[in-house]
């Protein structure tokens, strides 16, 4: 009967933490859409909450915390460019980088690996944008400018999220004891 109370604990905290972060990530991508000019900082902010649930929790948790927030994101306002590059790009890569770096021992293979994730994810949200909510057409000098700063921002933002986890498990991780694994 304790393994069983232990196990039920276990998931509502899990649970818990998961609504917690959807819900947190969900009012920063809407403060995206609200303010223009931090539309993108506010997905790479979300995707630092990924990160965070990835660190805490199970990859299928954090799947869930993932597409919840899309789901409220997208549909609470559906024209936020917040919300379209954390659904892309920002979101889910924290959990693919998880993967990656756990998988991939060559340093050259996860470089490349990584900038196609950003590649593939920049490209079909271009893709998506473009044609299906009818935005204006780019010429190929200003989408090259374009994708060439969204690598620029990706490897910043590749860099700062490694950075703040170790931050994190090594500074708040102990101080927080969440105990969902």
């Amino acid at each position: 009967m304790g393994n069983r109370l232990r196990g039920n604990r276990t998931t509502i905290r899990r649970l818990t933490f998961s609504a917690i972060l959807t819900a947190l990530t969900a009012v920063f991508l809407y403060i995206g859409g609200f303010l223009e000019i931090l539309d993108i900082s506010m997905a790479a902010l979300g995707g630092l909450l990924m990160q965070v649930a990835v660190v805490e929790n199970t990859r299928g948790w954090t799947w869930s915390i993932y597409i919840g927030s899309c789901i409220l994101a997208l549909s609470l306002m559906p024209f936020n460019f917040a919300g379209w590059s954390y659904l892309f790009l920002y979101g889910f890569y924290p959990i693919l980088k998880d993967v990656i770096e756990a998988r991939i021992f060559s340093k050259p293979v996860r470089f490349v690996l990584k900038q196609a994730v950003c590649l593939a994810g920049g490209g079909a949200m271009y893709l998506i944008l473009r044609f299906l909510l009818a935005t204006e057409n780019e010429t190929w000098p200003v989408l090259i400018l374009i994708g060439g700063l969204y690598l620029l921002s990706f490897w910043a933002y590749d860099f700062l999220l490694s950075r703040l986890t170790v931050l994190y498990v090594l500074r708040l991780q102990p101080k927080l004891n969440l105990k969902l694994k």
